[in-house]
Order: C-alpha cells, then sequence, then structure tokens
C-alpha cells in the first residue's frame, strides 16, 4: 500500500485493495519499505512428489534466465535468477523456489509473468502439479447406544 498522509496524531494508509486505514501513530511500531533501493521477488512453487526435482529446478532456473535476459524486462529486473532448490516437504507436495532481484515496485509484476512462464514450462515438460490430500471421516468412530430395535 502507500502511506496517504501523516498528521500529528494518525497516519492514513492505503492498501492494495483500495481501503484507507487510520493508524495512530503513537501505535506505529515497525515500518517496512518495499520502495527503497530494490525488491526481491521469491517464487515457491509446488510440484508432485513424483517430479524430476532436477528437472523441474532446471526449468525455472532456464526461465529465469530467460527473463533476465529478455528486453521487455531488461529494465525492471536487477540480477540474475536464482533457483534456490527443495524450500519444503510437504504431504502434498515439494516445494521449489526461485528468486531474482527487481526494480522496486516490480517485484508483482515480474513474480506474475515468472509464474506464467515456470507454468507453461512445466507443460511441455510434463512437470504435474501436486494433488490436494483430501481427508474424509467415514464415520467409524463409536456408533453411540443403539436405538430400540436397531439390529446392528
Amino acid at each position: 500500500g502507500t502511506i496517504e498522509g501523516v498528521g500529528l496524531r494518525t497516519t492514513r494508509l492505503r492498501d492494495n485493495a483500495g481501503v484507507v486505514w487510520y493508524v495512530r501513530n503513537g501505535e506505529i511500531i515497525r515500518v517496512g519499505n518495499k520502495s527503497q533501493g530494490y525488491a526481491q521477488v521469491v517464487l515457491d512453487v509446488p510440484v508432485a512428489h513424483e517430479t524430476d526435482l532436477d528437472l523441474a529446478r532446471q526449468a525455472m532456473q532456464e526461465v529465469g534466465d530467460a527473463l533476465v535476459h529478455d528486453e521487455d524486462w531488461a529494465g525492471k529486473v536487477l540480477g540474475e535468477a536464482e533457483s534456490l532448490g527443495v524450500e519444503q516437504i510437504t504431504a502434498s507436495a515439494i516445494i521449489l523456489r526461485l528468486q531474482v532481484r527487481t526494480t522496486t515496485a516490480d517485484q508483482w509484476r515480474v513474480a506474475r509473468e515468472l509464474r506464467l512462464r515456470i507454468a507453461q514450462r512445466f507443460s511441455e515438460l510434463d512437470i504435474a502439479s501436486p494433488t490436494p490430500i483430501m481427508g474424509m471421516g467415514l464415520g467409524m468412530g463409536d456408533p453411540g447406544p443403539a436405538a430400540p430395535g436397531d439390529k446392528r
């Protein structure tokens, strides 16, 4: 979001959804600034457990490198893309991480473009997305007392 005004008692902020927030200055403890210097895109991409991780990491790195050297994105990307490897393993997915440094306020646009290109490249290589694990209650617990005439 953005800071819209600073007064003696309150600060007025507007978030990305357009909501205006009024915060008492005494409640402000820490401030983060995403528009100073540079920004960092950190993408966590889930893949299925059966995925060839070397192939997926290589594909992500190639996509990142292509974006870095794309003339349309040259002014927005400040450094090389870096595939950091496996970030997390969950019951339903393996999470791979890619990061790239960008100009301020362009990190969201760069992240969306990277996601699109990674999805397209994964589709070309038949790299599967994880299948969500869904739990089902089977009602196999204690059925409670039987009703009169109930034959279990």
